[in-house]
């Protein structure tokens, strides 16, 4: 009888950290999806405010040397913030990667 219990404390020890390591998934899971939802947000008001700024110089600035000048910088900057944009993207998917990884361990064949 002793044998029973010992093996049924263990499975339900078992479960217990099974149940554990579902909720540490799913709170994980839902702290990436808010982490893509705000750089997704972020994203979205960033490129409004360089389609915003881009209307305002066109539509401010007369002198045509000192608007090409301005839209060069502006390109620039919307370059430099796509680059990092992307590597920020890389970075995000990697970790996804080698958290999902650290929960769902492949089973060796």
């Amino acid at each position: 009888m002793n044998i029973s219990k010992d093996y049924s404390s263990e499975t339900s020890q078992d479960s217990n950290e099974n149940i554990n390591n579902i909720e540490s998934i799913v709170e994980q899971e839902q702290m990436i999806d808010d982490l893509m939802d705000l750089l997704k947000g972020t994203i979205e008001n960033t490129s409004i405010l360089f389609k915003d700024f881009m209307d305002n110089i066109e539509t401010s600035i007369k002198d045509d040397a000192v608007k090409n000048e301005t839209h060069k910088i502006i390109s620039d900057m919307n370059q430099q913030f796509l680059g990092v944009l992307n590597e920020t993207r890389s970075k995000v998917q990697n970790n996804i990667k080698q958290s999902a990884d650290v929960f769902n361990p492949k089973e060796e064949e």
